[in-house]
């Protein structure tokens, strides 16, 4: 019989929904659950997960749906329930908390807490019985009761040696502004590039040895370093890397997109649920690889992985959904997997030279040893590129079709419908990418259509960002993440279409996230605002981790902005943030490889080309194809028309002149531009003289 809904019901949030049926007397974060423990003297159980995570199912079919574990907790616990992408900020600073406490932390994200929300014991994943040397959760709910009613001192002790540690890690003693930078020289980068060479696996792609996780901010850090130092193995080992995970079980051969990580080195089996932010960092990854390489692979799925975000992730409202789970039908991968006799049976006389291209075995290679079972099961995956080949590449699209139309009778995985600025900004970042180096006008008008769309639906009158969007509500005041991703996507939307609003609105977010979360004290940017709820501390990230941190965006955009309009003061923010970073970060240089891949724009010189001149200039699409062949990532492209709305925004174009039946392009270093060209071959000298193309 299923139990009655619990108060999650009414959540906003998809991933609590999940849990509405749970005999756990499940709270949201907030003043009711906090002021009940309180009142009966209970410490606080908290877990946080969200919606596309596997163990938070694992650990909700085991446990919290077990009646006898559930009448434990709701007799001894106020039990609070957190999506961690509703709520980064409780997430983040709990996080840092387990990290504090435990070699290793993830999802679930398993705390106990006192009612004043200071936690005292951590963990992840608990079993629902003692097994193997790993305490389950019904022995630790007993022995954290026994720990809460005999060792109340010894709690507070622990709980003032967290807090304690926290403010010390958010807080810098000194902050050393005199250095101006001196680490950061071209000796630095190298170091940085050495590290990344040491992490990197040459026989399977990718960095580390175990997991790997796609980290596309490495691939975009060493194509920026290819680029200005000249450097050809830093580029093969991205090319080289890219094309591993195009070809391994990590990509969804038959639906397309990434899947989020695999459990071994070799990029074949994967984790398998799909989050919209890695499909953005490597959608801008296989951009720029385009533009060095003009490998048709790398704009081939391109292609694929923007034709499944608009049939399985956009919303009919115009916004992109945040993930698709790992399990389905009560199975994870379930959805993905094919038997040998199962192909066989689709594609008939086709099926022998399938298998053979994408190695299906009759036995199965989804072998437990690397977490499969024994149903028999493939992973499809590739070891070449067989797509050179244009009757080959028909043939497969035509199986492709046809295994995709039975695949789609299958019980597909759980969507996370809701909807979050700070994915969407970056996607639209990726989208506009792409749309720009393949000269595609309808990727440019979905792009367009996202950013619409969050304008429109999580932009509040007050000029400030909601965080989330479900079913029709907003929920979360938005945070760093939001205001900075959503400014990076507009700026990329700019230079892709030219339409100057997009700038505009750019301009206006980045003022108003300095506004809120700008440190005046020691640089950088905090999380989370003033005017919103403060758990423990207001925390402050800087590494890239899954997504680049709304701190190296952050910095991206100031640079950026900077630059692009001559706002000495965004310029100023950004120099003061290097001082925080170089401060803190010490020599685990690879955890911020997207701010060092932006601190380009700041050691080495950067130039700007103004387009000048209108759409349907006969020598206009040759001028912008340029731009569209060329990776030139430390060059900022303006648009000067009849309007000549650029002017208000940016006054330094002011005396740069139209001709009425020409393109003129004005290429420029610190607003100090060369005498215009208006051919193709000129543009081209003038970029080879600065030692751009």
């Amino acid at each position: 019989m299923k139990n009655r809904a619990n108060r999650l019901i009414n959540s906003n949030s998809p991933y609590l929904r999940q849990h509405a049926y749970n005999p756990v007397d499940w709270y949201e974060w907030g003043d009711e659950a906090f002021e009940k423990a309180v009142k009966e003297d209970k410490p606080i159980f908290l877990s946080i997960g969200y919606s596309t995570c596997h163990w938070c199912h694992v650990m909700a079919h085991e446990s919290f749906e077990n009646d006898e574990i559930a009448n434990y907790m709701n007799e001894n616990f106020v039990c609070i329930k957190v999506d961690r992408e509703l709520r980064p900020d409780i997430d983040s600073v709990y996080m840092r908390v387990c990290y504090m406490m435990n070699s290793s932390c993830g999802w679930p994200l398993t705390a106990f807490l006192t009612p004043d929300r200071d936690p005292f014991y951590m963990g992840t994943y608990f079993p629902p019985v003692s097994r193997m040397g790993q305490i389950g959760l019904p022995d630790l709910l007993r022995n954290i009761i026994q720990y809460w009613n005999n060792s109340r001192d010894e709690i507070n002790k622990v709980v003032n040696s967290v807090k304690s540690n926290l403010n010390r890690t958010n807080k810098l003693d000194i902050l050393d502004t005199n250095k101006q930078n001196s680490e950061f020289d071209e000796e630095f980068f190298h170091s940085v590039y050495s590290e990344l060479e040491t992490m990197y696996d040459s026989i399977n792609g990718g960095f580390g040895y175990e997991r790997k996780f796609p980290t596309p901010h490495h691939l975009r850090y060493l194509m920026r370093y290819s680029k200005i130092f000249n450097d050809k193995k830093s580029l093969e080992m991205v090319l080289f890397t890219l094309k591993k995970m195009r070809f391994g079980g990590i990509y969804d051969h038959i639906g397309s997109g990434f899947h989020r990580y695999t459990i071994e080195p070799k990029f074949l089996v994967p984790h398998y649920e799909k989050m919209l932010y890695d499909q953005a960092g490597l959608l801008l990854a296989y951009s720029e690889a385009f533009q060095v390489s003009k490998d048709k692979l790398f704009s081939r799925t391109i292609h694929e992985m923007i034709n499944y975000l608009k049939t399985q992730m956009l919303s009919p409202e115009g916004g992109f959904y945040s993930a698709e789970d790992a399990d389905s039908d009560g199975e994870e991968g379930s959805f993905y997997l094919w038997t040998a006799e199962q192909i066989k049976e689709i594609l008939g006389n086709d099926a022998t030279k399938f298998m053979e291209i994408y190695h299906v075995e009759t036995d199965g290679n989804f072998i437990p040893e690397l977490g499969g079972n024994n149903k028999k099961l493939n992973i499809l995956h590739l070891k070449e590129n067989v797509f050179e080949d244009e009757n080959i590449a028909k043939f497969i699209d035509s199986c492709i079709l046809r295994l995709s139309q039975v695949r789609q009778k299958r019980v597909r995985p759980m969507t996370d419908k809701k909807i979050l600025a700070d994915w969407n900004g970056f996607i639209i970042a990726a989208i506009a990418k792409a749309a720009f180096v393949l000269n595609n006008e309808e990727y440019i008008d979905l792009a367009k259509k996202v950013a619409d769309f969050v304008l429109g639906n999580l932009l509040k009158r007050d000029g400030m960002l909601w965080h989330a969007y479900f079913e029709g509500k907003n929920s979360v005041d938005g945070m760093l993440d939001d205001y900075a991703f959503l400014v990076y996507g507009l700026i990329e939307l700019y230079m892709a279409s030219s339409e100057i609003n997009y700038l505009n609105e750019a301009v206006i977010l980045t003022e108003k996230a300095i506004e809120l979360f700008y440190d005046k004290e020691q640089g950088a940017f905090f999380k989370t605002s003033e005017l919103t709820e403060t758990v423990l501390l207001r925390p402050k990230e800087i590494d890239d981790s899954a997504m680049p941190s709304g701190n190296s965006i952050m910095f991206s955009n100031l640079l950026r902005l900077g630059k692009l309009i001559d706002r000495k003061d965004f310029f100023e923010y950004a120099l003061n943030t290097t001082y925080y970073y170089q401060s803190i970060m010490g020599n685990n240089t690879s955890g911020y490889t997207e701010f060092l891949s932006n601190l380009f724009w700041i050691r080495k010189s950067s130039s700007e080309t103004v387009i000048a001149g209108k759409k349907n200039n006969t020598t206009y699409p040759g001028i912008l194809e340029i731009f569209r062949t060329f990776f030139l990532p430390l060059n900022l492209l303006i648009y000067l028309d009849e309007k000549r709305e650029i002017d208000k925004i940016a006054p330094w174009v002011k005396n740069l002149t139209l001709q009425k039946d020409k393109t003129l392009v004005y290429y420029c270093q610190n607003k100090t531009c060369k005498i215009p060209v208006d051919t193709r071959e000129g543009l081209i000298s003038a970029i080879a003289e600065e030692g751009d193309s």
